[in-house]
């Protein structure tokens, strides 16, 4: 059985981590909400299987796995198949380090999950991605294959940079903080708003709004833990201890019209 609708194309998930048993939990368990898996324990032998099969379009993947890791693979994945399948990438990663996640989207991952997994957040994470496959695979069969592939290499390219904007600058943020007198605080806040990213913008306008990562997650179609990192960043680059000072701040000097001005 595949997870379909009378609308959309069978869609399969490949689920590929080291640990046998981890592959079978989440093969379980998603077989049993009706989508058709494969599985692998190594790059390799994913690759292999997403060559045979050309309805596989999305894969679940461990980062840290021996030989080729999961971000490599999924680097691989993208750069050579992007042009003639849809198909869409989530990782696995049980150190939950910020920098595996970042190293994720930067390769072109969508969404990144930590383990242990919450298999009730894998599924709704799975159901994002077949909805977005969906999606590209409407437009390019209307004839809008160049405008499509322009947006998501532009958007890829965009987060790349990004991301390295924000290393830099969380940086330079920490190592000011230490001497930011009172009065360069309204100063910090307004320069810490101006660097944010589109995305980063809003995620802080719904934080402003009261809405929880949850809320978050499905206003934007992105993973919870996505919306926790996007959180992380925005915090580091304002240098607010936390999303209530944000929304209060936020609000209270309109630093998201200024940014966005």
């Amino acid at each position: 059985m595949q997870r379909e609708d009378s609308h959309s194309e069978p869609v399969a998930v490949l689920v590929v981590d080291d640990e046998k048993y981890i592959v079978e939990e989440i093969v379980e368990y998603l077989s049993e909400l009706g989508y058709d898996c494969e599985s692998a324990t190594s790059a390799d032998e994913a690759r292999k299987k997403f060559f045979e099969r050309k309805d596989i379009k999305v894969v679940i993947t461990d980062i840290k796995m021996p030989g080729e890791d999961g971000i490599t693979f999924a680097g691989w994945l993208i750069d050579s198949f992007e042009a003639d399948r849809v198909f869409e990438v989530a990782v696995l990663t049980g150190h939950g380090s910020h920098s595996n996640a970042i190293a994720a989207l930067r390769s072109g991952v969508r969404e990144y999950l930590q383990k242990p997994v919450n298999l009730d957040q894998l599924a709704r994470c799975v159901e994002k991605l077949v909805e977005r496959v969906n999606r590209r695979s409407e437009i390019r069969g209307g004839g809008e294959i160049g405008v499509k592939l322009d947006s998501v290499a532009t958007s890829v390219s965009t987060m790349a940079s990004d991301l390295e904007e924000i290393k830099g600058s969380v940086m330079g943020q920490r190592g000011g903080q230490a001497t930011r007198g009172k009065e360069g605080v309204q100063g910090g806040l307004v320069e810490g708003f101006a660097r944010l990213t589109k995305r980063q913008r809003e995620v802080t306008e719904l934080i402003a709004k009261g809405h929880s990562n949850y809320q978050i997650a499905n206003h934007l179609q992105i993973s919870e833990n996505t919306v926790k990192l996007y959180v992380s960043q925005v915090l580091a680059l304002t240098g607010v201890s936390n999303r209530t000072q944000l929304a209060l701040l936020a609000n209270r000097h309109g630093l998201l019209e200024e940014s966005s001005g």
